[in-house]
């Protein structure tokens, strides 16, 4: 039997007592906070955003612990959206999309068929049209944009009915969408038949035909085995978008400046290296996609959009939006779209 004295234990307890000054990442964190992530832990968002989350934690001395919650597990983007904004979550990276169902304006980078290449994309959003979006958010007294916009991709459509390679090919196809009124208008306008519905849900809509068609970046289609229900894919590049890293206005002025500086620094860094991540990423999921004997199709430069302008698209978003909105997104374009 161990005996244990009542020196040696009070030495005990003094060495407990001083065990989280000697080594400050024992001791509990003075923020907890909370991250949702919507996408598989092992794919580029949320493997780059839990290794910042990680150098957050070391970086404030343990001061700063963000508990990551991939693959949405706190609910899916409409309700993280509301948690983060009544507080109940202090971070999310949400998407431009998504965020346009609170006002339509943050879904201008979305609009179809505005971006030709992916330097006209970062120009635009860590621009002028990005600045712009923050202070707009930012301004409803609920959120705040941290600069640090990761890439989601640009969007393709895939179905079992061949190619669209014309827009006209496009009337009557019941094509899932996100609930985000920039893509069910889009492809309204085409004269197609958007379906918003959840995303867990699609995969089993494409095989048993509730759908015809869904649209989704490339990297997406072959993570998520879309290939298997889909066998043609139509390189329209109709829009893109981004995650957007926003956190609870409340939460966010809680923290010091300085953990402040640290987590903006650390996330920018994510957001960059996911840059990359998602273009090469892509263009190996072209590839494995084709091996896997999906058919690929490549619209006319410009065919799209000129279908686009013929039904009034973009002057209709340009009323919806605004002048003053309509005026950024095309000075930051550097092209009217009328």
């Amino acid at each position: 039997m161990t005996v244990i004295t009542r020196r040696a234990a009070l030495a005990m307890a003094s060495a407990t007592i001083a065990m989280p000054f000697i080594c400050g990442k024992a001791s509990a964190a003075e923020y907890n906070f909370k991250l949702g992530l919507e996408l598989r832990k092992d794919e580029p968002l949320p493997a780059r955003m839990l290794e910042a989350v990680a150098t957050i934690e070391e970086e404030t001395d343990g001061r700063l612990k963000i508990r990551a919650f991939p693959n949405g597990a706190l609910g899916n983007p409409v309700e993280t959206l509301n948690q983060v904004r009544s507080g109940a979550l202090e971070f999310l990276t949400s998407s431009f999309g998504i965020l346009s169902t609170l006002d339509r304006t943050f879904g201008l980078p979305t609009l179809g068929f505005v971006f030709d290449d992916y330097d006209t994309v970062w120009q635009t959003i860590d621009g002028k049209l990005g600045q712009y979006i923050a202070a707009k958010i930012a301004a409803r007294g609920e959120l705040v944009v941290i600069d640090a916009i990761h890439d989601i991709g640009f969007r393709h459509v895939t179905s079992n009915l061949g190619v669209f390679n014309e827009p006209a090919s496009l009337k009557g196809v019941r094509i899932r969408t996100p609930p985000t009124p920039f893509l069910t208008t889009l492809f309204s306008a085409l004269g197609a038949s958007p379906t918003p519905m959840a995303f867990g849900d699609l995969y089993t809509a494409l095989q048993t035909g509730t759908v015809d068609a869904q649209e989704n970046p490339l990297a997406v289609i072959e993570s998520y085995k879309y290939y298997e229900v889909q066998h043609y894919c139509t390189l329209t590049g109709h829009t893109w978008d981004g995650w957007v890293p926003i956190a609870n206005q409340r939460a966010w002025s809680r923290l010091p400046e300085n953990i402040q500086q640290v987590v903006a620094r650390n996330f920018r860094k994510s957001a960059l290296k996911q840059r990359e991540d998602i273009v090469a990423h892509i263009s190996a999921s072209e590839t494995n996609l084709q091996k896997l004997g999906m058919k690929f199709g490549t619209p006319a430069a410009g065919v799209y959009q000129r279908a686009l302008q013929a039904t009034g698209f973009y002057s209709n978003w340009a009323s919806n939006v605004g002048p003053e909105a309509w005026e950024v997104l095309q000075s930051s374009l550097g092209k009217s779209l009328r």
